[in-house]
């Protein structure tokens, strides 16, 4: 074997195909089982031989040295050491034939993910209407195929297979992370991957059920090997969600160009005397939920209104903001506040009863609107507070804000603005006492981290709001804080 492979430093090994290196590789793993069978209690792989042993077995050149004085007599001791001075021997040379072939096999691997993740897939639909393409299919087919093949030339408990899926688990993570996105290009691609991604999951744990039945590999390689696959796991389901999430930026894009320049505005105050925006939302969202409750199964479904939910108030949010960076001078932007509050009150009311009505099919969905609603219910508050139309602490909506948003910089900003809209003689003043409130609202409810892999563009209140003060031209009283929130937001 050593001659075959260019002496003890494997100079020939760079030469051997695939196949030659399993096969090298299997016959030194069945030689390991073969010697362990043959002697009993004998455990290779935490044997030693002394240097003198060693530098004696290295001399012997004729079989019958291993045989007694009559020479019909195998002496088995002698065997025995001769045996574990073999193991240690061709291990070693296992050991330069596994890392040339894991070196071999994560070039391959790389390049064959590559190019599948990056290839056209056959778009379906099945009888449900769910949306899938080829990619789970294109992608474990392969998988399988190479690790079967490994498998079944190498030894039931074999390191080797063990690495091998751990190589093709990690590139198909590295190309999940990297390649995600372009499979999310609008709410039909969305779709689709929300439940490709689904199925990868479900795929990964069919391949290793299939790795590890039968294989006699150590508890400390299953461990590691269903760590491994855990993670890949995760990510593909974290990513599910991620995909079905991600709708809402395509359904709120007609939304947008619809009503985003009207609402707030003096024909919102004085002609849409009922909510008709914010029906055109809800309407907007149910010609589009008959389309996601065919696309999506049961639980996407769910989380993709998760994201409808927040998308909303998100949206009805950032619209109110803006309303506040265009307004300038001493007076309420609107004629009437009370009757804007009465409007924004019909516009939540609106929102929220399209949303109970789908939590009836949907019974989780209540905590999710209560919880989200409870923002808008807030800032509506604070504008009744500002306008002299309630006799509220506005302290105590200023600390449930918080909560919300999470960082006081734009919490302490928001306050301001809602102050701007219906008194703003008094934004000042009241920018001033949220800015005393600072150590309070930090220990409440500090910042989040930032934004992630699977952080869903636009679902989050501080991000949604952080984005849009990073291009607002409007001076405001807590300028150091905008400058804060550009600093932050301008660098996600």
């Amino acid at each position: 074997i050593l001659q075959q492979i260019g002496g003890g430093d494997a100079s020939k090994l760079p030469t051997f195909t695939v196949t030659q290196l399993l096969d090298l590789m299997a016959c030194i793993e069945y030689f390991k089982e073969a010697v362990e069978e043959t002697f009993e209690g004998i455990d290779l792989t935490n044997s030693h031989l002394t240097p003198q042993d060693e530098e004696k077995f290295d001399q012997i050149s004729n079989i019958a040295d291993l045989f007694a004085s009559n020479k019909k007599q195998v002496d088995v001791d002698i065997a025995r050491d001769v045996a574990i001075w073999a193991y240690h021997k061709l291990w070693k040379v296992h050991a330069l034939a596994d890392a040339e072939f894991l070196s071999r096999a994560t070039n391959e691997t790389q390049e064959w993910v590559e190019r599948v993740y990056s290839s056209e897939h056959h778009k379906t639909q099945t009888m449900e209407g769910r949306l899938t393409t080829s990619l789970p299919e294109d992608v474990f087919t392969l998988a399988g195929v190479q690790l079967r093949t490994i498998q079944e030339r190498l030894s039931s408990g074999s390191e080797t297979v063990v690495q091998t899926s751990t190589v093709i688990f990690v590139q198909l993570r590295m190309q999940q992370m990297d390649k995600r996105n372009m499979f999310c290009e609008d709410l039909e691609t969305c779709c689709a991957a929300a439940n490709d991604f689904q199925r990868m999951s479900e795929k990964t744990e069919e391949l290793i059920d299939e790795i590890t039945d039968g294989a006699n590999f150590s508890q400390e390689n299953k461990d590691f090997l269903h760590q491994v696959t855990e993670d890949l796991n995760q990510l593909y389901n974290k990513d599910s969600v991620y995909a079905a999430g991600k709708v809402h930026l395509y359904i709120f894009e007609p939304i947008r160009e619809a009503i985003a320049n009207e609402l707030f505005s003096a024909a919102w105050e004085k002609e849409f005397t009922h909510n008709d925006l914010a029906l055109t939302v809800v309407r907007t969202l149910e010609d589009f939920m008959g389309d996601l409750g065919e696309f999506l199964d049961s639980i996407l479904l769910r989380k993709a209104v998760d994201g409808l939910i927040l998308a909303c108030i998100n949206f009805y949010i950032e619209r109110l903001l803006a309303k506040a960076d265009e307004h300038s001078g001493r007076s309420s932007v609107w004629e009437d506040n009370a009757t804007a509050l009465q409007r924004m009150s019909g516009d939540i009311t609106t929102m929220r009863e399209y949303f109970e009505g789908l939590a009836e099919s949907m019974p989780a969905l209540g905590r999710v609107i209560e919880r989200e609603f409870e923002t808008l219910t807030t800032i509506q508050e604070l504008l009744a507070i500002a306008a002299g139309l309630s006799e509220s602490d506005a302290s105590d909506f200023v600390l449930v804000l918080q909560k919300r948003i999470c960082d006081v910089a734009i919490t302490t900003n928001v306050v301001g603005d809602l102050y701007h809209l219906v008194n703003p003689q008094e934004e000042k003043t009241m920018v001033e006492m949220v800015e005393g409130m600072s150590d309070v609202l930090g220990a409440i409810a500090p910042p989040l981290d930032e934004p992630d892999h699977h952080t869903v563009p636009g679902l989050r209140l501080d991000e949604t709001i952080g984005k849009l003060y990073t291009t607002s031209k409007r001076k405001r009283p807590g300028q150091s804080m905008m400058e804060h929130i550009g600093n932050r937001w301008n660098q996600s």
